[in-house]
């Protein structure tokens, strides 16, 4: 079985799928591209506007939640991302949809609103696994390009202090809930993935599954103040622990 992840680089989504897809032991390669260079690639293989998408030999999963579920089903896989506890498996997929609609889109914008005025961060991030000219276009536009990601993501000042706030409120309800190691259940599914990876842009963990983005200490410090932040609270923790043993 050929299995193809069409990504962006740096993107916690993909992150998530690329790390599940390790954890099954299934085989795949990745295929990168720039934020709006992917929008023809991903149409035309059959998605929508978002990645990750997988394509296989006989299947298209158009967003990391298909990828799941797809993985779940694999008679190959070495891991279940819901496990096999019916009451437990409708708990993680609420979470993980949850997580997905609110989590990694407040990090997301937080962790923009600080990069995007670095224009050399930004290319080194977007460059795993990216079509040089892509990266070249980018830095030809960058103020336009720039621009178009504020646009895209509702990045502002204000709204990077809202997501700040709706993020600690988000870790503080998760560890209200969570009863031990793992969100549910007593092994790791797609909920602590989801959990970890759609907050690892705010917390930068070692693990993190892309060569290019940049350690804590090469960071702008204003970004590097709101990740030791988040690094001291609970949530931030138990994330830092799952990459550290899981990933």
């Amino acid at each position: 079985m050929n299995a193809k992840l069409l990504i962006i680089g740096p993107s916690h989504y993909c992150e998530k799928s690329r790390w599940s897809l390790e954890k099954a032991g299934i085989a795949f390669e990745e295929e990168g591209r720039a934020p709006f260079f992917h929008i023809p690639v991903v149409r035309s293989a059959g998605g929508n506007r978002t990645t990750p998408v997988l394509l296989t030999s006989d299947s298209i999963q158009k967003d990391s939640v298909d990828i799941s579920h797809w993985i779940q089903q694999n008679h190959l896989s070495k891991w279940k991302p819901y496990g096999d506890n019916p009451e437990e498996q409708t708990q993680i997929r609420e979470l993980e949809k949850e997580f997905g609609r609110k989590l990694g889109v407040l990090t997301r914008l937080l962790t923009y609103h600080f990069l995007l005025p670095h224009k050399k961060l930004v290319l080194d991030v977007m460059s795993y696994n990216t079509p040089s000219h892509e990266i070249n276009w980018i830095s030809r536009l960058y103020p336009a390009f720039s621009f178009m990601m504020r646009r895209a993501m509702n990045v502002n000042a204000q709204n990077a202090k809202r997501a700040h706030s709706a993020i600690l409120q988000i870790f503080e309800d998760i560890e209200e809930r969570a009863k031990g190691e793992f969100l549910v259940g007593h092994t790791l599914s797609i909920a602590d993935i989801s959990f970890a990876s759609l907050s690892a842009p705010i917390l930068s963990p070692a693990k993190y599954g892309v060569t290019t983005v940049p350690k804590f200490s090469k960071l702008p410090s204003d970004l590097q103040n709101i990740i030791h932040g988040f690094r001291q609270t609970t949530g931030g923790k138990r994330v830092l622990r799952l990459y550290e043993t899981y990933r």
